[in-house]
């Protein structure tokens, strides 16, 4: 039992809560797990350190225990440390940082407060990046987007302070309910859009949308968080550190993030929230691989499976929206969040979305100049061998497609005038 003991014997022990939003951060166990064990210790009459029965529990291992009792007593000891605010619980963690929710003493009002993590402290290009994320959060000022506050340093600590919000992220609803309905994904990724659009005109790229990093308030307002890998798109001195690295979530990071190109701009952020939208779709990310790397070469030589085979009731217009999204070729994207903001709205008052088939239909246009229109192509990679006879059929029904596709352009651009 001795080499089971944690330092919380010997110290007060820390809040439930506390250890449990830990142990998932961490991902040491799934709330299914730890269910029973908090179950249990609400019904016994004394209670020990939770960090001790988890240990027993073989739920954590002592060394990982330690870990989690130095960074909970990190945020007792800087709840001293940073003036004019304290420190009430952790709310998550990331890479480099770790968030607490917090009082702002003076104004009285709830607070999120991010402090870079210790041992990332020491290292000058860390603090550099921690705090830059702070400046790029300040320079926007929307309804849709997470709001800076303050960023500093006390005693060695550094910290950002930002809005505090009350919700819950487009992750864990999904990973509670399952894939959203078509009207409220529409109406989430809307919101978000328009953060999108607010930050472009700024120059500013996120580079990391994802479900974890979109926050939903209690009132169903959807918030874009998390700056950490953002930039300024004419900020050379970014520009050059980040050339050749691969910088984004892997589930949803755009061709162009993969290749390390220098030059990413907002098109990127639209790849990535059409993967997030994709995703909230369909309950499943575009690609999925046992590798990272299996994943990342999807991005950048398949298209995903149809919105319109995967079981999941999806309209036409919102799937020709999301394929414009995750167009291979940023420049058969939608130009601006503007843009996508536009066609979404089409969508939310029941209307096709006019910019999205526009684009369908110039692709369709500038691909049979080239020769070969795309039912031609897409016949000779599933059949190369059939006769001439079926060629030709092929290149009748090419243009038949695209006299059609004409057509219905035409009609809408009449009827939205």
């Amino acid at each position: 039992m001795l080499e089971r003991e944690t330092t919380a014997e010997k110290r007060r022990g820390f809040s439930d809560a506390d250890v449990v939003r830990l142990v998932l951060d961490w991902k040491l166990a799934s709330q299914r797990e730890l269910k029973p064990i908090v179950q249990k210790r609400q019904a016994a009459s004394e209670k020990r350190p939770l960090l001790t029965e988890l240990i027993e529990e073989g739920v954590v291992t002592p060394k990982q225990a330690a870990r989690m009792e130095a960074e909970l007593e990190t945020a007792e000891k800087v709840d001293q440390k940073i003036p004019g605010y304290q420190l009430l619980e952790r709310v998550g963690s990331g890479g480099m940082g770790v968030v607490y929710k917090a009082k702002q003493l003076r104004m009285d009002r709830i607070v999120a407060i991010k402090l870079l993590k210790p041992k990332y402290s020491r290292n000058a290009r860390y603090v550099e990046r921690f705090l830059r994320e702070a400046k790029v959060a300040a320079k926007l000022s929307h309804n849709h987007i997470v709001q800076a506050i303050d960023a500093g340093e006390a005693y060695g600590h550094y910290y950002f302070i930002m809005e505090f919000v009350e919700g819950v992220t487009v992750g864990e609803l999904l990973a509670k309910h399952g894939a959203f309905e078509e009207s409220e994904a529409i109406r989430i990724v809307l919101q978000i859009a328009l953060a999108l659009d607010h930050a472009s005109k700024r120059a500013m790229v996120h580079r990391d949308i994802k479900p974890e990093n979109i926050l939903i308030t209690q009132d169903g307002v959807a918030k874009l968080a998390d700056m950490g890998l953002a930039r300024f798109s004419e900020d050379a001195e970014s520009e050059t550190l980040d050339r050749g690295l691969i910088v984004g979530t892997v589930y949803y990071i755009s061709p162009e993030q993969i290749r390390g190109d220098a030059e990413v701009d907002s098109r990127a952020d639209i790849y990535s929230l059409g993967a997030t939208l994709y995703t909230m779709l369909t309950g499943k990310p575009p690609f999925e691989g046992s590798q990272a790397r299996e994943v990342l070469v999807k991005h950048l030589e398949k298209m995903p499976t149809p919105l319109n085979r995967t079981g999941r009731k999806v309209s036409d217009g919102l799937s020709v929206v999301v394929e414009t999204m995750l167009a291979k070729n940023r420049q058969d994207r939608y130009p601006t969040p503007g843009d996508l903001v536009f066609d979404l709205e089409c969508l939310s008052a029941g209307k096709p979305p006019r910019l999205a088939q526009e684009r369908l239909s110039l692709r369709t246009l500038a691909e049979l100049s080239e020769g070969e229109p795309v039912a031609i192509r897409r016949a000779h990679r599933t059949n190369v061998n059939k006769p001439a006879t079926a060629t030709s059929l092929g290149w009748v029904s090419g243009l038949a497609i695209l006299l059609l596709l004409s057509v219905v352009v035409n009609v809408l651009m009449f009827l939205n005038r």
